[in-house]
């Protein structure tokens, strides 16, 4: 039986690897998808705005809402590369952790990955909560008048994201990863890569 359950993780393991893969590569297509958008926004507003005043107010070609657009993609980017940026694993303190044996250093990548998993669901959380409160009320933004519990969806959508990502990466069930299996790192992370592509 042990070599059956054994198969079982190893197939549950493969399993969280696609996911976190897939969640993360969707990470990185929305960041690159409002970072594109967000760039185009504020780009076009400089210009509109340089006409603007070149005409004496004459010609107002400026997107209605600029300002609001482009800060909610950014949070929206932000979180987005967060669970993207796990790939590579957590910035470390070299000093401390370096002076400890590879099995500690993976020990410890694996914790702090874990307590990323529950920052990122108690976020989620949060942001889950009042998006439904949004939702309920009907409040929109500022300028253009967006129902705004779409944004905390997104945000909420990108902190489970991450939860899943750190969680995959936790569990070593990533290959290549600083908390997975021992190996000199260039050939896990060339088959991490490849569930990316």
């Amino acid at each position: 039986m042990l070599r059956h359950d054994r198969l079982i993780l190893s197939r549950a393991r493969r399993g969280l690897s696609r996911i976190a893969a897939m969640a993360e590569r969707g990470c990185l297509w929305i960041a690159g998808v409002f970072t594109a958008y967000m760039l185009i926004v504020v780009a076009f507003n400089v210009v509109a705005r340089m006409l603007f005043d070149a005409t004496g107010a004459a010609l107002n070609l400026m997107i209605p809402g600029a300002i609001e657009q482009a800060s909610y993609a950014l949070i929206v980017i932000v979180l987005a590369a967060i669970a993207a940026s796990m790939r590579g694993g957590m910035i470390t303190v070299d000093l401390f952790t370096g002076r400890l044996p590879r099995r500690g250093q993976r020990a410890l990548t694996r914790v702090w990955y874990l307590v990323m998993v529950v920052f990122a669901l108690v976020l989620a959380r949060a942001f889950g909560g009042e998006t439904a409160t949004l939702l309920a009320r009907g409040d929109v933004t500022q300028d253009l008048g967006m129902p705004l519990w779409t944004v905390y969806a997104v945000v909420t959508a990108e902190t489970l994201a991450l939860a899943l990502v750190c969680l995959g990466h936790g569990l070593g069930a990533v290959a290549g990863d600083p908390a997975g299996p021992a190996d000199d790192g260039k050939a896990g992370a060339a088959a991490y890569r490849d569930t990316l592509a």
